[in-house]
């Protein structure tokens, strides 16, 4: 098997085109005295490793790679467009200065190490990366719009005096640390940030609609004695930490959350759709006598922890959830199709049903709440609650409940 020109290399036959220069066609070239010095070498190796071989045994193939410029740096020869001058061209220039310079420090670095080296040994390439202005900052010269006045541009402005009252901050510091440095060493960028109105909440601005009313626009409203009230209990509290502080210190911010129906259950306003009967709407209903049972029970039980309490300081949520059918077991009212009679609908038996069908079909999920409210600190009274939640768990374990959570 051969290349079609038998001992010969069909690669030095092939003409090979350059973009530079698609017209011209070129040959390689074979660098004979590069080829018998490695056949030399390879022979001297050979023979080290006991290995009887001559020169005529090997066949070297040299291909010298570069970029089309020998060993010229094409990058040098490269044109640059800036997006801010797209029609002038610019080249890279060297920085032979530089470049000198880190020669000497390699060279002087290489005999620290005992390396004989010198400067020809290395070749420095250095790229100065700025962002279009070089030492400046262009962040300085961009303009931005705000949505409020999309048609008036700004620009960002530098707050000198905060600037000089770090870099002296910094240079304190670097000093305690037994650091020499100067003002000038350090650089600060100051970014404010806000939501378009300074030092005012934009929050209180806004505008809210809701589904109820969706033509209407409310504002929030801030309850001034719920704020006052908290920073009052804030500095007692800093204060019996043997924090100084004063009320001025606190800002308190206050979102009364609900359902859209402030203390009513929402819950109970929705309308619910059955698969059975999709065009009629019903509500959920609440059983009264469950509740008040509940709440019974749950005051005799903290009366026995003996806990002073009332069925109002309880708010009971009870939850019935079947499969559709209530305490019936749907899967006894749907039909099968056998493949041998698929026209013909069938139910299933007990005994036919998997052993895995559950065997209750309709359960309750009781939530308790615990509203009580100290009278001192005009907050849920945290004191009892804890026994509260073992009386709740004791009555359900007197009552063969599932255990409370």
């Amino acid at each position: 098997m051969d290349y079609g020109m038998k001992e010969k290399d069909p690669i030095m036959k092939m003409r090979f085109y350059s973009k530079s220069d698609p017209e011209t066609a070129v040959t390689l070239t074979v660098d004979e005295d590069m080829k018998s010095l490695w056949k030399k070498q390879l022979v001297t190796a050979c023979e080290e490793a006991k290995l009887t071989t001559i020169k005529d045994d090997f066949d070297i193939h040299i291909v010298k790679m570069d970029y089309g410029m020998k060993e010229k740096d094409p990058i040098m020869k490269m044109r640059f467009y800036s997006k801010s001058d797209p029609e002038t061209a610019v080249t890279l220039t060297v920085d032979e200065d530089m470049k000198s310079l880190w020669k000497k420090q390699l060279v002087t670095a290489c005999e620290e190490a005992k390396l004989t080296t010198i400067k020809d040994d290395f070749d420095i390439h250095i790229v100065k990366m700025d962002y279009g202005m070089k030492e400046k900052d262009p962040i300085m010269k961009m303009r931005f719009y705000s949505k409020s006045d999309p048609e008036t541009a700004v620009t960002l402005t530098v707050d000198e005096d905060m600037k000089s009252l770090w870099k002296k901050q910094l240079v304190t510091a670097c000093e305690e640390a037994k650091l020499t440095t100067i003002k000038d060493d350090f650089d600060i960028h100051i970014v404010k940030m806000d939501y378009g109105m300074k030092e005012k909440d934009p929050i209180m601005k806004m505008r809210f609609y809701s589904k109820s009313d969706p033509e209407t626009a409310v504002t929030l409203t801030v309850d001034e004695d719920m704020k006052s009230l908290w920073k009052k209990q804030l500095v007692t509290a800093c204060e019996e930490a043997k924090l100084t502080t004063i009320k001025d210190d606190f800002d308190i911010h206050i979102v009364k959350m609900d359902y859209g129906m402030k203390e009513k259950d929402p819950i109970m306003k929705m309308r619910f759709y059955s698969k059975s009967d999709p065009e009629t709407a019903v509500t959920l209903t609440v059983d009264e006598d469950m509740k008040s049972l509940w709440k019974k029970q749950l005051v005799t039980a903290c009366e026995e922890a003996k806990l002073t309490t009332i069925k109002d300081d309880f708010d009971i949520h009870i939850v019935k959830m079947d499969y559709g059918m209530k305490e019936n077991d749907p899967i006894m009212k749907m039909g099968f199709y056998s493949k041998s009679d698929p026209e013909t609908a069938v139910t299933l038996t007990v005994d036919e049903a998997s052993m895995f069908t559950p065997t209750c079909f309709s359960e309750q999920l009781i939530r308790v709440y615990w509203k009580k409210i100290d009278q001192t600190s005009q907050k849920i009274d945290q004191i009892n609650l804890t026994e509260v939640r073992k009386c709740v768990s004791q009555l359900c374990r007197d009552k063969q409940w599932p255990k409370a959570e």
